[in-house]
């Protein structure tokens, strides 16, 4: 039955159809005449693996691609310098439709009209690939990138197919809070490739407030802690979360040290081309 579950959950995420309506290929354009900025780490990633040539890249406290190397930087995914973009006067700037709310307003200004993808979940990130692949005549680029990356996770789902089931609660922190992650988040996803249960059950929210005392009924065997902004000041406060509220004591999850805090630089609130890697990071944690 797990088996039948986890492949199906496969298909639905590799090959299922995108809602994705702010992405739509536009005419092909000559890569020579092209200047392109990439503002987000994940995307310079999609852009250098496509071998498109970018004239800058995002501000960022995480590692960049090789392709990166030696490029000037316009300011941070969320706070783009706007100034700094139009010296260096590209023809497409690319960001992430979840950040529209905050940056567009500003790029509209400075008479930017940035080109708006998905990156929510995996089908989302294939699907940019495609439209970004098809956008700049990098088509069979895209389409073998997506290919790896497919494989890549289908590899990681075989080999836990026979693993026992499991259940995992997902916190998701903030400076000052924290909700619980349903399967609709990205980590939650990948939970769900991987065959295990999320106490969270099913939601229409991406994120949700659940009463502990009721999470504790299903006193899940694994609990994951993902933080947003600071991981540092994030981790703190789930820190003294856990020692100060008597009920995280009665937690089988905590009382067995299966409360694992995830790398912000490898799990965010996105889908990138390290997801296969991540799967294996989540099963080697959940599993072990």
């Amino acid at each position: 039955m797990k088996k039948l579950f986890i492949a199906t959950l496969l298909c639905l995420c590799l090959l299922g159809c995108s809602s994705n309506e702010s992405v739509e290929a536009t005419n092909i354009l000559s890569l020579e005449e092209e200047r392109i900025i990439p503002l987000s780490v994940a995307l310079v990633d999609i852009v250098a693996e496509l071998d498109i040539p970018m004239v800058a890249v995002p501000d960022s406290q995480y590692e960049l691609h090789p392709a990166a190397q030696g490029l000037p930087t316009v300011g941070f995914s969320m706070a783009p310098d706007v100034e700094q973009i139009l010296d260096i006067d590209p023809t497409t700037v690319i960001s992430l439709v979840t950040l529209k709310s905050m940056i567009d307003t500003q790029l509209n200004a400075g008479g930017i009209e940035p080109m708006y993808v998905n990156l929510e979940n995996i089908t989302e990130l294939k699907n940019t690939v495609q439209v970004i692949g098809d956008t700049f005549g990098k088509s069979e680029q895209a389409e073998q990138l997506i290919a790896n990356f497919e494989a890549e996770i289908e590899a990681v789902v075989a080999d836990v197919a026979d693993k026992d089931d499991t259940s995992v609660l997902i916190l998701f922190g903030f400076p000052g809070n924290y909700m619980v992650a349903s399967d609709l988040s990205f980590v939650g996803q990948m939970t769900s490739l991987l065959g295990v249960t999320n106490v969270a059950g099913e939601q229409k929210m991406v994120y949700v407030q659940m009463n502990l005392e009721e999470i504790l009924i299903q006193d899940p065997d694994v609990i994951l802690r993902l933080s947003h902004g600071d991981a540092s000041i994030v981790k703190e406060m789930f820190d003294t979360e856990f020692i100060t509220n008597p009920l995280w004591a009665q937690f089988s999850a905590v009382q067995q040290n299966k409360v694992y805090d995830l790398d912000d630089s490898m799990f965010n609130v996105s889908a990138t081309l390290d997801t296969p890697e991540a799967i294996r990071l989540l099963a080697d944690i959940i599993y072990e």
